[in-house]
C-alpha cells in the first residue's frame, strides 16, 4: 500500500510510545522529558525526534495510541463469541471500572489531566480521546439493540464514561471505601444494562 511505513519504523515508534507511557508513569509530567523516553526506549534523543519532533507530538500521539487500545478493547467484548449476547455490554462495564481502579490507569489518566491543565492542545487530544472512546461504545450499543435511538445509546455511553472515570477517582488511589468496589461495579452494571434495555423497549414502542 502506498504511503505504508517500513515495519521498522512503525516497530521504532511503537517502543518510543510505550517508553512515554512508562516515563509518564513513572516520572509524572513534570519530569517527563525527551531524554528519558529515549532512554527508555533504548534509542537516541536525535531518533525520537525525527519520529515525534517535539515533546507535545509525542504525547498527543502517546493519547492517540491510547485510544486505538480501549477502542480495540471495547470492540473485543462485543465481537466475542464466548460471551453471551445479553453479557456484552456488562462485560464492557466491568472491564472498564476494573482497568478505572489499576494504579496504573488511574496514574496515566490523572497525569494526563494534568497534562491538560497546562496545553491546549493536548486537552484537545484528550478531549477528542473521550469524544471517540464514547462514541465508539455508542456505536457497539446501536450494532448490538439496533432498536435503541442515537440519542439514547449517546446517553448510556456518557454515562459509562460518567462511572468510569469516577471509578478511578474514588477507588484508585483508596481501594478500602465504605461502599465496596464490587459492590458499586454490581449497582453500576444494573443500572446501566437496565437502561440500555429499557432504552432499546421504549424505541420499539414507538
Amino acid at each position: 500500500m502506498a504511503g505504508t511505513l517500513p515495519p521498522s519504523v512503525n516497530g521504532t515508534r511503537e517502543e518510543i510510545l510505550a517508553g512515554a507511557r512508562e516515563v509518564l508513569l513513572q516520572y509524572g509530567y513534570e519530569r517527563f522529558t525527551l531524554r528519558r523516553v529515549a532512554d527508555s526506549a533504548g534509542i537516541t534523543v536525535g531518533n525520537l525526534t525525527y519520529h515525534f519532533p517535539s515533546k507535545r507530538q509525542l504525547l498527543a500521539s502517546l493519547i492517540q495510541r491510547l485510544l486505538a487500545e480501549y477502542t480495540s478493547a471495547f470492540e473485543g467484548f462485543f465481537t466475542d463469541l464466548s460471551i453471551p449476547m445479553d453479557r456484552k455490554f456488562k462485560a464492557l462495564i466491568e472491564w472498564l471500572m476494573n482497568d478505572a481502579a489499576t494504579l496504573e490507569s488511574n496514574r496515566l489518566f490523572r497525569e494526563l489531566w494534568v497534562l491538560a491543565m497546562h496545553d491546549r492542545f493536548l486537552a484537545s487530544a484528550i478531549d477528542d480521546f473521550y469524544d471517540k472512546a464514547i462514541g465508539r461504545i455508542a456505536q457497539l450499543l446501536r450494532a448490538e439493540r439496533p432498536e435503541m435511538s442515537q440519542k439514547s445509546a449517546d446517553a448510556i455511553a456518557h454515562l459509562v464514561a460518567l462511572i468510569s472515570e469516577g471509578t478511578g477517582i474514588i477507588y484508585g488511589t483508596r481501594p478500602a471505601r465504605v461502599a465496596s468496589h464490587a459492590d458499586v461495579k454490581a449497582l453500576a452494571v444494573d443500572v446501566l444494562s437496565g437502561a440500555a434495555r429499557s432504552a432499546a423497549e421504549g424505541r420499539v414502542r414507538r
